[in-house]
């Protein structure tokens, strides 16, 4: 459900970037790279103050600290790169992300989503 729901934020960005590619800039980066971007920029934002994306918010899901609250703007932007380090490694060694029942980046932010 978390990879669905981050595909989706993805597909978001994705659809916003080529709209603006195709509308106002013909020139600009490519909205691929861009859309990729925007899921460890925006989303962290998104966790912070909503304690979901998009994605997450139409699965049910949502991001909790430890003590059930939001996490700070920091602790979201850390758990985000460390997840882009997580689908890094798992896409190189072939592991599964199913191995263990809590992922590296929200073990190491103190971070559940639920």
């Amino acid at each position: 459900m978390r990879l669905l729901a981050k595909i989706l934020d993805y597909g978001c960005y994705l659809s916003l970037f080529f709209l603006i590619n195709t509308m106002f800039i013909e020139k600009s980066p490519s909205p691929f790279l861009l859309a990729f971007l925007a899921l460890f920029l925006i989303n962290p934002i998104l966790e912070s103050l909503l304690g979901k994306t998009f994605g997450k918010y139409l699965f049910g899901m949502r991001v909790i600290d430890e003590y059930g609250e939001n996490p700070s703007l920091l602790t979201c932007f850390i758990k985000n790169i460390l997840q882009l380090f997580s689908i890094i490694f798992y896409t190189l060694s072939s592991a599964t992300i199913l191995e263990d029942e809590m992922f590296f980046h929200n073990k190491r932010t103190f971070t559940y989503t639920i």
